[in-house]
Order: structure tokens, then C-alpha cells, then sequence
């Protein structure tokens, strides 16, 4: 869940100054996949279970 401030923050780094706090944004795409025991054709050629797995790790870890 993202902080409150989160937005003027991010403001603040793309206009070179000192936010209140630094934003952090996870890479998680591989990560998210081998939890969800997807591989890479499998998000090529399933729609529905790629949007699931996106929906399920969301939810699981708190993503925004």
C-alpha cells in the first residue's frame, strides 16, 4: 500500500529535488511468475491466466 505523499514525492524526483521520502518501486515480473508457476509462452498465448496471475500476486503482496 502506497504512503500518503506518496505522489508528491515522485513529483519531487522528476523535478530533481529531495522528497520526504524516497519512493521505491519493486521489479518484481519474474518473481511474481515463478510464484505463480506461469512461464513467459504461457503470458503470450493465456490472457485469462495472466490477468489472473497479475490479480492474485496483487493481492497477495499489497501491490499498488
Amino acid at each position: 500500500m502506497a504512503y500518503t505523499g506518496v505522489m508528491d514525492d515522485l513529483r519531487a524526483c522528476c523535478n530533481l529535488q529531495r522528497p520526504a521520502r524516497m519512493p521505491l518501486f519493486a521489479i518484481g515480473l519474474e518473481f511474481d511468475m515463478r510464484v505463480a508457476s506461469i512461464t513467459r509462452r504461457q503470458t503470450r498465448v493465456d490472457v485469462d491466466r495472466t490477468v489472473q496471475y497479475h490479480v492474485d500476486t496483487i493481492r497477495r503482496f499489497d501491490y499498488d
